[in-house]
């Protein structure tokens, strides 16, 4: 390849350009398109970090849905068994159950101020769980629950 000089006719200083002898064009002219390739990548990986960072976000707000229904159900069922363990101890003891029951629960969770891997009672935040009691004959806990059989139930005994 024989690499030659010139003057340039077009330039109005009379600049020396060195010219490919087989193609006759400048070989500094490239630096338009490394710059357009640059910002073209730039742009590309931009539009990549803010896909990642939404679908990230995304993620982040489904984790803490799971919790919390996690945590409703928790409170829910600790909410049955504690109504099951007051009915129980008022048919025991002889006496009706009451027709409802209100359950306070600490809510744990981080505290600011606090290790990051142990969870503390929350001060501001409680759970409550309401539970409604109702008597059921055979006849309306079969319309109720017609997959569920009814097992044999004797009525409590009264100490009296």
């Amino acid at each position: 390849m024989i690499i030659m000089t010139f003057l340039d006719a077009h330039s109005a200083m009379g600049e020396r350009n060195r010219v490919n002898a087989s193609s006759s064009t400048p070989l500094n002219n490239n630096r338009g398109v490394a710059l357009f390739l640059a910002i073209s990548l730039l742009a590309l990986f931009s539009v990549l970090g803010a896909t990642y960072m939404r679908f990230m976000s995304l993620e982040l707000d489904e984790s803490n849905l799971y919790v919390r229904d996690m945590r409703i159900r928790q409170y829910a069922d600790a909410g049955v068994y504690n109504a099951a363990g007051h009915i129980r101890t008022a048919l025991a003891q002889g006496a009706a159950p009451l027709k409802r029951y209100a359950f306070p629960f600490a809510v744990y969770g981080d505290t600011q101020d606090g290790d990051e891997n142990q969870l503390r009672a929350l001060s501001t935040y409680t759970a409550e769980a309401l539970v409604s009691v109702e008597t059921l004959d055979r006849n309306n806990w079969e319309s109720e629950f017609p997959t569920l059989s009814l097992i044999h139930i004797s009525e409590p005994t009264r100490p009296y």
